[in-house]
């Protein structure tokens, strides 16, 4: 499956890993994540996953410390094949010292928006699927309004849509 990995730190981290739930090989480590926002696309096998580890190095290794987020279920998330796999941004804040705000939210607007501009071939070509806690009709919705006026810009297409009465909302 294809997995969009979207993270968003008020602080560099030496490394993030990815790990699959019930082994102990596999996943995906990602290593010098900038301050900022950084998102990037990958091709992982199908299958449960979890943010799993926030590791950080200070003074050139000197002093490093490790955020452990397998045994909390908002970190948990399932990789499907043949769909773009979201599982939300992974937020980062850290407060100083062995603390940190570390939390999972759904903002799924923002990275079809950078698949879309960023690989337009895959947006086109696989359908994008929010992976976390919940069902989320918006991506399907956000879809299928692109597709019926793809002449249009995102603000003309804002502007032109009316918003969906309650009761037709799954």
């Amino acid at each position: 499956g294809l997995l969009v990995v979207d993270v968003d730190s008020s602080a560099y981290i030496t490394s993030l890993h990815i790990g699959r739930q019930g082994r102990l090989l596999g996943g995906e480590t990602i290593s010098e994540i900038p301050q900022g926002k950084s998102t990037k696309l990958f091709v992982v096998t199908a299958g449960d996953y979890q943010w799993d580890r926030i590791h950080n190095s200070l003074f050139w290794g000197q002093y490093s410390f490790d955020f452990e987020l397998q045994d909390d279920k908002e970190f948990r998330f399932q990789v499907k094949p043949g769909v773009i796999n979201y599982p939300g941004e992974l937020l980062y804040r850290p407060l100083g010292g062995l603390r940190a705000n570390i939390h999972a939210s759904n903002r799924g607007l923002g990275a079809i928006d950078w698949r879309r501009t960023t690989y337009p071939g895959v947006y086109q070509r696989y359908r994008f699927e929010y992976s976390g806690h919940y069902a989320d009709p918006f991506p399907e919705f956000y879809r299928v309004a692109r597709e019926a006026q793809p002449t249009k810009t995102d603000t003309e297409l804002d502007k032109t849509l009316a918003v969906p009465a309650a009761d037709k909302l799954p």
